[in-house]
């Protein structure tokens, strides 16, 4: 381990491959009041002027979650895949694992590791923890890309009954991270995948089976982790909080004040695609994208969509801003 501000390779993973079917990704860690695990693809540094993207999984997620998408984004830019505390690979330890706390991990994280503004990407929970930092740091974001982000509930616009019941489960006091081992102890970590996946995909067979295996690969690695309940309860804690309550997420979504993307599956579960429909009539100056055929893990789904999505977006968005920021010279 490096001192707060430096990095280090993983042991084992080489330059040029990360863990199984994990070709072109370098497996590294940084200590930022503890260890944080992050992957990089690509070039250390922008290529052909573009800027850096950074990818914030959601609720339970890890740089997994990425695996599809980071390869076809590295040819053009240096793509980094955080894992916020609690999850993936980065050991919860003395922090915490609400939003509040992984906006401020993923601040220093971008601060310390990257230190240039980023196109920042993130799913469901990391959506929301990406526009705190949008809001919060804006000269740290050149432009934000929510992937089925969390967004403010509304009557009629509920996820289905199932997905209500599941995250009751693990929300309700004193139930949820017993739920949670009793789960992982009667399923084990490819049943837990395959759980997730079919909440998650509208047809999980899409879904790259180097990514599927590497899923299965971490949740063997993190059995043996302390706090990974007690770290995914206090996150699934405030992201319902925060979507319950609806005003202060509308609050946030109309202050972001960066060039906006917002991409949704058309049948996307549980964050249903009317959502974020309103969320695209509170800022018509954000571009809605609704992939057919998705459910919540776009990335996963349709990588290559979504990929292509995401750089034709840029190209335009990017000109614009460098045009804007000529003329204002």
């Amino acid at each position: 381990m490096s001192d707060s501000t430096g990095t280090s390779d993983s042991a084992g993973t080489g330059e040029n491959a990360g863990a199984s079917g994990e070709a072109g990704m370098v497996s590294k860690w940084v200590d930022l009041d503890g260890p944080v695990h992050y992957a990089e693809f690509g070039a250390p540094g922008t290529i052909g002027g573009s800027p850096p993207v950074v990818c914030v999984h959601g609720l339970g997620g890890s740089y997994t979650n990425w695996l599809a998408l980071a390869p076809l984004l590295a040819s053009t830019s240096r793509v980094l895949a955080p894992d916020l505390a609690g999850h993936g690979r980065t050991p919860l330890g003395n922090r915490g694992a609400d939003v509040s706390a992984n906006h401020l991990l993923l601040d220093r994280f971008l601060a310390e590791v990257v230190g240039e503004p980023v196109i920042l990407v993130g799913n469901s929970m990391g959506a929301l923890i990406s526009m705190l930092q949008a809001v919060r740091r804006p000269e740290s974001v050149c432009g934000l890309v929510l992937l089925d982000p969390a967004l403010p509930l509304r009557r009629g616009g509920w996820p289905e009954p199932l997905v209500v019941a599941s995250f009751a489960a693990v929300v309700l006091p004193g139930l949820g991270a017993w739920a949670l081992a009793r789960r992982r102890a009667r399923v084990g970590p490819a049943g837990i995948v395959a759980q997730t996946l079919r909440l998650c995909a509208t047809d999980p067979a899409r879904i790259p089976s180097v990514a599927v295996e590497a899923l299965v690969d971490l949740g063997h690695e993190r059995a043996g982790m302390d706090g990974v309940e007690r770290a995914y309860v206090a996150a699934a804690r405030s992201v319902v909080r925060r979507v319950v309550r609806g005003g202060p997420l509308r609050r946030l979504i109309r202050q972001v004040d960066v060039p906006t993307l917002l991409v949704h599956g058309s049948d996307d579960r549980l964050i249903p695609v009317a959502l974020a429909r309103d969320a695209a009539g509170l800022r018509p100056d954000w571009r809605l994208a609704v992939v057919a055929g998705c459910g919540h893990l776009p990335q996963l789904e349709d990588a290559a969509g979504t990929a292509e999505l995401l750089t034709g977006w840029w190209e335009q968005t990017g000109d614009a801003t460098d045009g804007a920021r000529k003329a204002v010279v």
